[in-house]
């Protein structure tokens, strides 16, 4: 019985073995899910183009569909997929059509295969127009000059071949090995003048989607004059023309009478060259002046230690002055116009004042055949290291037509205004009629009148901005600041430009002669931003605010954008200290105010961290001739606001109130005449 037992347990596991073993032979094996790998994870296209992507799969199970989807943007078309169908591998030729916009695509094929198993992958396309921009300024040069012009390339889809040609003269692209196989880069252009005329220059770009663009530009090609200082004891209008570019050559020289630079004209004064005007003119005009016409440049640029100095024909400008800053009102001014956005009283085309309405070179603006639009960019050359003295006298002889040291009449954007002084006019120091020009570094110091007078829609932005009034005994004075919207409340553009780290140093508390007695005058819907500033030493109050809006149709005062958004611009004073002031009461900021809205004022002046202080928060501001010092105490401490924060742009970072920071030397030194003369500590 054991025995069959056994022979029985044999049997079963046996027959156990045996169809465990049929049933392992008889299963099939789990199927594979099919995989799609991307050629490329990021495409790029250019708008509107058609690319052509690559996926690979591999699907054991074989393919019985591929599907493209995408998300962002544009469309996409497997152009092979009848062949892919029944295939356990392949290539899924993708073509891919952008969108006519900037746009970040993702395109995905998902696959299925005959055991409804399933599969993906995906890439990304960036679409972004192959774009060459070229420069927005036209450029002029003398014959037989060679200027370097800046073409601005961005190519998602890499850079295969620059080309240039031109339409007069000869040009090269210096830099093209270096480009090609970027994404983006700055084209060099040589180019050289030839022959008189407009030279239009294209840059021709194509990329390795085979999509190509072009810029141009333009190359005015002038005769040109070069002037020694001993070529004639003098120089007047009639040395100087339209359409050519004038140099003079480092040294002294003299002009005579009222001298214009007309359209087209150009002229380079280089550092340390000094420009004196006759007093008596031999040519008949009242006084000397130098105007910069709509359409010509200016490029005075001096050095820290050269600057290019306009001054009177008194001034020996030895190491010691001859002239004090009340003997003022010798020559005329230097006087800029340009095309940019100007209104006063709904005209864009106005005249400046002090020249006659019959010399048509006198105007400023826009609207008439030689200049139909207002351009913001306009440029009008570069003034840096420049110091302009003694100014003031009228150009037509009549009083109350005096004219600024620097005079701007819809100056534009493109031009360049860099640590320039205005010294001693018996006018305003600075008077900006409109425009969009900025200013950087700038000093008014002993004007007779204002020292910044804004008017007629200016839209710049101003940053370290100094202003030394004198005291009475040294000069006459009035506001700090003149600031007026247009020419009446309604006109449009009114004046709202942004002005950072401005110092504005008054008469003092106890001056010898009263005429005005505030540091700044707002009216005529002026709306501007101030903004981490120092205004101090005036005799008695800090700020007006008139309801005086010029005339017009339901007009708009400046009392009105204090509370309410013109157009997205308002009246504010930010992060900014009213010291030493005579009328503060030590309790409320309002008693330094003088206007009808001071209700108003008051509100804003304290939400935006504005303060007063009967204190004295700069080191030396006591003499008015010698050792004055306009940096802040050690111990004083403004709270700063960042401009980016009010969502202002093109200011340099700081962490100070006012023009100067404490104990870092003054940016005056040794370029201005306050400076090289002793009246600001070195």
């Amino acid at each position: 019985m054991k025995k069959l037992s056994n022979y029985l347990l044999l049997t079963i596991l046996g027959v156990l073995v045996f169809v465990t073993s049929c049933k392992d032979d008889d299963e099939d094996p789990k199927p594979v899910a099919p995989t799609v790998t991307v050629g490329k994870a990021s495409y790029s296209a250019g708008h509107g183009q058609t690319i052509q992507m690559v996926f690979t799969i591999a699907a054991p199970g074989k393919i019985k569909s591929a599907t493209p989807t995408v998300e962002g943007g544009g469309s996409a078309t497997i152009t092979n997929s009848s062949t892919l169908t029944g295939l356990t591998d392949g290539v899924a030729l993708v073509e891919y059509t952008a969108p006519d916009e900037d746009a970040s695509a993702t395109v995905k094929i998902s696959v299925t295969d005959d055991n409804d198993l399933s599969g993906e992958a995906s890439s990304t396309v960036s679409v972004v127009n192959l774009a060459v921009t070229g420069p927005s300024d036209i450029m002029s040069i003398g014959k037989g000059a060679t200027a370097t012009i800046d073409f601005e390339i961005s190519a998602p889809g890499i850079i295969k071949s620059v080309n240039v040609s031109t339409t007069l003269g000869s040009a090269t692209v210096s830099n093209s090995g270096e480009l090609l196989g970027q994404t983006s880069g700055t084209a060099k252009v040589e180019y050289t003048g030839s022959d008189l005329g407009t030279a239009v220059i294209t840059l021709t770009v194509e990329d390795e989607n085979d999509q190509d663009s072009e810029a141009v530009a333009a190359v005015i090609v002038k005769n040109t004059q070069t002037y020694a200082a001993d070529d004639k004891d003098m120089f007047n209008d009639s040395d100087f023309v339209a359409d050519v570019i004038y140099t003079l050559e480092k040294g002294e020289y003299m002009f005579d009478g009222l001298v214009y630079l007309e359209n087209g004209g150009e002229i380079n004064i280089p550092a340390g060259t000094v420009v004196r005007f006759k007093q008596a003119p031999t040519t008949g005009d009242p006084t000397s002046a130098f105007v910069i016409t709509r359409g010509a440049k200016i490029f005075a640029e001096g050095s820290n230690t050269e600057p290019v100095i306009f001054t009177a024909e008194e001034d020996l400008n030895g190491s010691t002055p001859n002239l004090q800053p009340s003997e003022n009102g010798k020559w005329g001014g230097l006087v800029i116009l340009g095309s940019a956005p100007v209104m006063k009283k709904g005209n864009t085309l106005l005249q400046i004042e002090g020249i006659s309405t019959s010399e048509s070179r006198g105007q400023y603006g826009w609207g008439d055949a030689a200049f139909p639009q207002a351009t913001p960019n306009q440029s009008s050359g570069v003034l840096k290291y420049v110091s302009i003295r003694y100014t003031g006298f009228a150009l037509n002889g009549q009083p109350g037509d005096e004219i600024q040291g620097l005079t701007l009449g819809g100056v534009g954007a493109g031009t360049m205004i860099d640590y320039v002084e205005s010294f001693s006019s018996d006018d305003d120091g600075i008077e900006i009629f409109g425009g969009t020009v900025d200013l950087k570094h700038f000093v008014v110091a002993y004007a007779s009148d204002d020292s910044y007078d804004l008017d007629e829609g200016w839209r710049g932005k101003g940053q370290f901005l100094f202003a030394l009034q004198g005291d009475g005994a040294v000069s006459k004075y009035d506001h700090a600041g003149e600031w007026d919207g247009a020419g009446n409340g309604t006109d449009d553009p009114f004046s709202a430009p942004n002005l950072v780290n401005c110092t504005f140093v008054g008469p003092g508390t106890t001056p010898v002669e009263v005429q005005h007695d505030r540091a700044i005058l707002w009216r005529e819907a002026f709306a501007g931003k101030v903004l981490n500033s120092i205004i101090t030493d005036m005799p008695l109050l800090g700020l007006k605010i008139t309801e005086d809006f010029g005339g017009g149709a339901s007009p708009v005062s400046s009392c009105e954008t204090i509370e309410n958004e013109r157009d997205g611009y308002k009246s504010e004073i930010w992060n900014t200290t009213f010291a030493n002031m005579i009328k503060y009461d030590d309790s409320d900021i309002v008693s330094i105010l003088d206007g009808e809205c001071n209700d108003k004022m008051k509100a804003m002046l304290d939400a935006n961290a504005v303060s007063a202080t009967k204190d004295k928060v700069l080191e030396n501001t006591d003499s008015r001739s010698e050792n004055i010092d306009p940096r802040p105490k050690s111990t004083f401490s403004g709270a700063v606001k960042d401009p980016a924060d009010l969502g202002l742009s093109g200011f340099d970072a700081t962490d100070y109130q006012g023009a100067f920071k404490a104990g870092e030397d003054l940016w005056l030194k040794g370029w201005s005449t306050l400076s090289r003369y002793g009246y600001t500590v070195q």
